[in-house]
């Protein structure tokens, strides 16, 4: 997200999502807690409310809503927001009354991990009051790996989580890097090109026993095999490849999530400009754009027994 809008207006009788008033001793020479001030805050993205600790994308847009309450005995004196990817305050000024309505734009974190806004606000007497909510900022990994099949000598695995294209070889010599590998890629004897998941029987048939100059490197040998699921998505080449923002991106991975449901196949046979929509072991999902699987195509560098990928995933 660019920027988050924020207005926040000091009211009573708006709801909110977070909802805090500040306390008051009970002993009787301090104002009573029904005099205090109180605050809440309502978040939105994109125009849709959102539940604190929600996950956002760094050019969302963000409106959030402060209400501060005073009253007769206790006007509204200041407010202060801060958060924790700045150190400089957000807002600090003075209140007056018992309502004011205030708005502005203020800059957020455009790089992923959380954010925690806190908001301050202050009578004239009483104890203060404080609420705080916190923005989870995701971003959309794009890759572009060009995998091999099991003839061809380029790296038949790729792994999302590394963005690294391995060979059967590699993980032969460094086996940990099994747990990290989500797509594997096969032609079949009928010239079927296919995506597969580690742990699918497509990868133990074409990987398997019959595979590699050393029965290590066989994948019936892993040890870790991850689940990968896949189907084909209700998305053209031309909406994949027009979605160019973050924003536009993660509508389209969840657009095509809610039309289709889980992917549920191990393997999936693949075709030039088709998208698939899959979903890893960690639970990440994505689609990928398979471009020139057999090599064919005037103009490109992709051999025959070659499979360009374009993936975009939540990350």
């Amino acid at each position: 997200m660019k920027r988050i809008f924020h207005t926040f207006t000091v009211m009573s009788g708006i709801s909110a999502l977070f909802f805090l008033s500040s306390c008051s001793s009970p002993s009787s020479d301090t104002t009573p807690a029904s005099n205090d001030v109180t605050v809440s805050v309502s978040v939105k993205a994109n125009g849709v409310t959102i539940a604190n600790n929600a996950t956002v994308f760094p050019d969302d847009s963000i409106s959030v809503v402060i209400t501060c309450t005073g009253n007769a005995q206790n006007n509204l004196s200041r407010i202060k927001v801060t958060s924790t990817y700045q150190t400089a305050s957000i807002i600090d000024t003075t209140l007056t009354g018992t309502s004011a309505t205030q708005s502005f734009w203020w800059p957020v974190q455009t790089t992923t991990g959380a954010v925690v806004y806190t908001i301050k606000v202050t009578g004239v007497t009483g104890n203060p009051a404080t609420a705080t909510f916190t923005l989870n900022v995701a971003d959309i990994a794009n890759y572009s790996p060009v995998l091999g099949n099991q003839t061809d000598g380029v790296g038949e695995l790729f792994s999302t989580s590394l963005d690294s294209v391995y060979s059967m070889t590699d993980i032969y010599t460094n086996p940990s890097k099994q747990s990290a590998i989500d797509i594997m890629y096969c032609s079949t004897s009928d010239s079927m090109n296919m995506l597969l998941s580690p742990s699918s029987a497509r990868a133990t048939l074409a990987y398997g026993t019959n595979w590699g100059s050393h029965p290590g490197e066989q994948i019936t040998n892993w040890s870790v095999r991850n689940i990968t699921r896949f189907k084909l998505a209700n998305v053209t080449q031309a909406q994949f490849l027009a979605a160019t923002t973050k924003s536009k991106q993660n509508a389209l991975i969840s657009s095509a999530k809610a039309a289709l449901g889980e992917p549920t196949a191990g393997s999936v046979g693949i075709y030039d400009t088709q998208v698939y929509l899959f979903k890893t072991q960690a639970g990440k999902y994505g689609l990928v754009l398979v471009s020139n699987p057999t090599g064919t195509v005037t103009g490109t560098s992709i051999a025959p027994g070659q499979v360009q990928l374009l993936i975009i995933m939540y990350y």
